[in-house]
């Protein structure tokens, strides 16, 4: 048979045309009536003579519907231009004839014993798949072989692409998302539906609902509504006097005034940041083993919240994130915004000693090119790494060309210190951004299989090729460029307005958070295995609308909370029968009961405790975790050391992101893992839940606060459980509720009496038991100083009498000092030489402890209390000390310096330090603020020992004052420490007194725990 890229002419290439009798037809037609067998005769010719286009509709129309998608789908994955699979590539005609490795794909005399056929029909190709069959059903097998017995005919010039068309398997470039953004105008309904639309989004809800026989929910109740509301843009409750205010305004615009109020408050930004956070894989460190802090990565959080507040147009915002370096900027800060907002690009993982440098450059690349991908567009362009998308339009050599906008940035390690980014002359600043190294970056080449060391063809810097129309190459930067410019160039192809996914992708993700699910219930993944739209003319019409607002989001979350969709009550008249046709509400005829995220529960539960801090901005804050939580990180303890009491009552957007170490609370109620871009969280309901709602600190101490509030604003039960109720409900109990709250309280209280009375004794006796003896105590007091000249000390002796020390030189004796606000004397050392040397040996080795009074003064460099060192004695690196660095931190010999400060200059602190065969912990007025995690590295412990500088180095003197220095030569716990310490505390009035254990307390608390757990305070309806 003949075979050639044509159409079958359906009057020559009949059967009967082709059949010995024809000729004999033709002789009994001229015999019969020569007139009438010269018209068939011209009409046959005039079909034998058409040209090849002429003839090929019905044919042709047949390969396009039928045996194209059928070779897209299920051959040309593997047998394209680019993945010769076999040496056969099914693009053109040309290449099916000829065949690849095996021979000729075609036999041109018999096709159904052609190779193609062959493999096809023995059901070896398409091969199997993780060892599942990918046999092609028997109608696609009909197909084929229909294609192939009636001459494989083939269009002239017709390459078939990948790409090109949506088939059963995989998207095109025909796929909805990436279609252009149409313009929908806005349904017009009648006066029966009309009441129940408050603006263009109601319409178009509406509108869905009719078509299927559906009616909207009612309104929400008022109440409900304003705590969803508050919920909504900030995670915090109401106020009682916010209800009450809203439920008595009855005029029209009451609720769009809240909604106005709540935009404009700075909370909003709080909240609507931890979305973008999750979506960016924000964390303050850099994972991997030693999970290094990132610098300053803070300040790009402290961005993202300032952005929202502002309501930055969303195409700057992009823009800032993915080029703000190349932003033209008239500040000559170093930190200013656009900077910081290129942190963006740093917030991945970071590995200072990857097993494969070379392999870890593309890692970092395919990281920056799926959290942009991701983030802005919704597509999951990393899957084309190392080959072509399996599901969707995107070839490898788009990934590359995104990944192009990169590569002149420092992506490889260059010094460990920089944590992969710029150095800090390359970016200045106390900042954590990124720039360019280069203008001009070696070239970037396509990997075969994602191999480093298969290199392919270079790939030119350009925009992506599945939306041809806005395809193009990069130009090269100016002259004077710093850098590429090809971010910039990839930010202007993002906000495009003929580029139709930044736009949609952004609004579905407002409607995804006001709503519980988006308009493309997918928000991260817009491709063939993605969700399609429920709404897709009011998904454009959003998306057309944000464009032609010079981008404001903030328009649009009002549009959203002005809806009446938004406005709906989560109970339906006819919620059973609904339910049954539409479980998961894709037509929005309710609104969705959503609980509460981690961080929202936390900061209604300070919020209703009456201790939530509401500063923005600022370094994240640690919160105290149990020690097993730390069991197994390899630096144990000073991985994670506890803030300030002070900073522990922050919003948890502020809580310090550790990669290594996840915060239970936040685990447990569905934190995303910060290695990944989450576009939305998991939501779920586990018994752990329940277990951490009543034992987690982070829970029992608010709600014991909560208790203290309450004890001290009244006595009366009735009013007590009143007052919690409406601090966690914001409503009023019942009287059923009243009483089961009494019996409960009832209950605990009498449980918490017996616990105390019969623990009272025992921890009495352990308190006692557990006060250790100083080896020596130097404090500041008559007995113990040998002055002269009035307020000058020359000698200086332990209250045990067992050691002394002395001035060598009485002119440098320290000043004897007295304050009387604390009633405290002190010695104060001016950094001009006055020190102590010990007069006796002190055979000191570990265990022990220090415990020290000390108040630094404003000075710089390194600065010592107590010390040992000894260059001619040969333990320059070897010698133990406890000092101070120019800005406060506690150098704890050569081998241990915290990261940690001492606290305030010019204020009395309680030093601590404990030194034992597993660990250095340090306190700082009676809270552990570091850990090092191990012992102290060798130290040569041997004497003579000075206080006041460094050993005899004559220099690092200390500037300050000290009131009491002590040492304990035995195994110290914490508990004992605290012990020690606690009279200077007091003293010093550095902690309030421990109140006595209250029944009544830890019942109440007890209960708020209980209304915690309650699905009224974890949902929001």
């Amino acid at each position: 048979m003949l075979l050639r890229p044509a159409v079958a002419n359906p009057i020559r290439d009949h059967k009967f045309c082709r059949s010995p009798n024809f000729v004999q037809y033709l002789h009994g037609c001229w015999a019969r009536n020569p007139l009438k067998f010269a018209l068939f005769f011209a009409i046959f010719v005039a079909q034998c003579t058409i040209p090849a286009h002429a003839q090929t509709a019905p044919t042709e129309s047949h390969f396009e519907k039928a045996v194209v998608p059928l070779l897209i789908s299920r051959c040309l994955e593997c047998h394209n231009a680019t993945e010769q699979s076999g040496g056969l590539s099914l693009e053109t005609f040309t290449e099916l004839t000829e065949g690849g490795d095996s021979g000729a794909a075609i036999d041109s005399n018999d096709a159904t014993k052609s190779l193609l056929w062959e493999r096809v029909s023995a059901g070896e190709m398409p091969p199997p798949r993780q060892g599942m069959s990918q046999e092609l059903p028997n109608e696609e097998k009909e197909i084929l072989k229909e294609w192939l017995t009636t001459g494989a005919h083939w269009p002239q010039d017709r390459k078939l692409d990948l790409f090109e068309r949506t088939t059963k398997t995989r998207g095109g470039r025909d796929w909805w998302s990436l279609q252009p953004i149409r313009p929908t105008p806005i349904p017009a309904f009648s006066s029966t539906t009309s009441d129940s639309a408050s603006n263009y989004i109601d319409a178009f809800i509406l509108q869905s609902l009719a078509e299927n026989e559906f009616v909207p929910a009612p309104r929400s109740e008022k109440e409900l509504l304003l705590r969803r509301l508050y919920w909504d843009l900030t995670g915090l409750a109401p106020t009682l006097e916010d209800i009450e205010a809203f439920i008595a305004d009855d005029s029209p615009d009451a609720y769009e005034r809240r909604v106005d109020k709540l935009l404009a408050s700075p909370q909003f930004g709080v909240r609507w940041s931890r979305y973008w956070l999750d979506l960016v894989r924000y964390a303050d460190t850099s994972g991997y083993e030693r999970d290094q802090e990132k610098a300053f990565a803070w300040k790009y959080r402290d961005w993202i919240v300032q952005a929202w507040n502002e309501d930055m147009p969303f195409d700057q915002f992009v823009r800032w994130q993915l080029a703000g370096d190349e932003v033209p900027s008239t500040s000559d800060k170093p930190d200013r915004d656009e900077i910081i907002a290129t942190g963006f690009l740093r917030l991945g993982t970071w590995n200072d000693e990857p097993n494969d440098p070379a392999d870890y450059v593309y890692e970092r690349l395919e990281d920056m090119v799926h959290v942009t991908s991701s983030a802005f567009i919704g597509l999951t362009v990393k899957c084309a790494r190392c080959h072509d998308h399996k599901f969707d339009p995107i070839s490898q050599a788009d990934y590359y060309r995104i990944g192009s906008a990169f590569w002149s940035g420092p992506i490889a390690n260059r010094n460990s210190k920089w944590l992969g980014g710029p150095s800090p002359e390359e970016l200045p600043g106390d900042v954590f951004g990124w720039t360019d190294i280069t203008p001009h970056p070696s070239p970037l080449h396509r990997l075969k299989k994602g191999e480093t060391n298969h290199p392919l063809e270079e790939i030119a810097p350009a925009s992506p090729g599945f939306l041809p129309a806005l395809h193009g190459p990069f130009s090269s930067p100016p002259a004077t460029s710093k850098t590429s410019t090809r971010r910039s160039q990839l930010a202007k192809w993002l906000l495009d307005t003929d580029q139709p996914l930044t736009s949609r992708v952004i609004v579905n993700r407002l409607w995804q958070h006001h709503f519980g699910n988006g308009l493309v219930r997918s928000p991260n993944n817009w491709g063939f295995t993605g969700e399609v739209p429920t709404h897709p003319e009011l998904l454009d019409h959003l998306a057309r609308r944000l464009q032609q607002s010079n981008w404001s989001l903030k328009k649009l979350h009002r549009d959203m909370l002005l809806s009446s969709t938004y406005q709906q009550s989560t109970v339906h008249p006819q919620h059973q029968k609904y339910a049954a046709i539409d479980a998961s509400n894709r037509l929005q005829w309710h609104s969705n009961l959503r609980r509460t995220d981690a961080e929202s529960l936390r900061d209604r539960l300070l919020q209703a405790a009456g201790i939530l801090d509401l500063r923005l901005s600022g370094p994240g804050f640690r919160p105290p975790l149990p020690r097993d939580v730390l069991d197994g990180l390899s630096m144990k303890s000073r991985a994670w050391v506890p803030s300030p009491n002070s900073e522990q009552a922050r919003r948890s957007l502020y809580l310090y992101a550790q990669r290594s170490l996840a915060v239970p609370l936040m685990n447990t109620f569905d934190a995303c893992d910060t290695a990944q871009a989450c576009a939305q969280r998991e939501v779920t309901t586990v018994a752990p839940q329940a277990l951490a709602l009543m034992n987690n600190a982070m829970i029992v101490q608010p709600c014991e606060a909560l208790a203290d509030k309450l004890l001290k604003s009244t006595d009366s039960d009735r009013e007590q459980i009143t007052k919690l109720w409406q601090l966690l409900f914001r409503r009023l109990p019942s009287e059923l509720e009243l009483e089961r709250a009494r019996q409960f309280l009832s209950v605990q209280q009498r449980t918490y009496e017996d616990q105390l009375t019969n623990s009272t004794s025992a921890t009495t006796q352990r308190v006692t038991k557990a006060r250790p003896e100083p080896k020596f105590e130097f404090t500041v007091a008559q007995p113990y100083l040998q002055t002269q000249s009035g307020d000058k000390v020359q000698g200086w002796k332990s209250t045990r009498g067992n050691f002394s020390a002395h001035v060598a030189d009485p002119s440098h004796s320290p000043h004897l000092m007295h304050d009387g606000m604390n009633d405290v004397s002190y010695l104060h050392f001016d950094g001009q030489k006055r020190f102590f040397t010990l007069q006796e040996s002190l055979d000191l080795k570990e265990p022990f402890a220090i415990v020290t009074v000390i108040r630094d003064h404003e000075a710089t460099g390194y600065r010592q209390i107590f010390s040992n060192w000894n260059g001619n004695a040969g333990n320059s690196v070897t010698s133990f000390f406890l000092g101070l660095t120019g800005e406060g931190q506690i150098r704890i010999s050569d081998d241990y310096t915290t990261t940690a400060t001492l606290g305030k200059r010019r204020a009395w602190h309680v030093l601590g330090v404990v030194c034992n065969d597993h660990d250095v912990r340090v306190f700082v007025d009676g809270e552990l603020i570091e850990s090092l995690g191990r012992p102290l590295n060798s130290r040569n412990y041997a004497g003579p020992y000075v206080i006041g500088q460094q050993g005899n180095i004559d220099g690092e003197y200390f500037q300050g004052d000290i009131a009491m220095l002590r040492l304990y030569q035995e195994q110290i716990d914490d508990d004992m420490l605290q012990t020690v310490m606690a009279p200077w505390l007091d003293q010093l009035k550095l902690r309030q007194a421990p109140s006595a254990p209250n029944a009544r307390l830890l019942a109440l608390a007890s209960l708020a725990q209980v209304l915690v757990s309650s699905n009224e305070f974890l949902y929001i309806d």
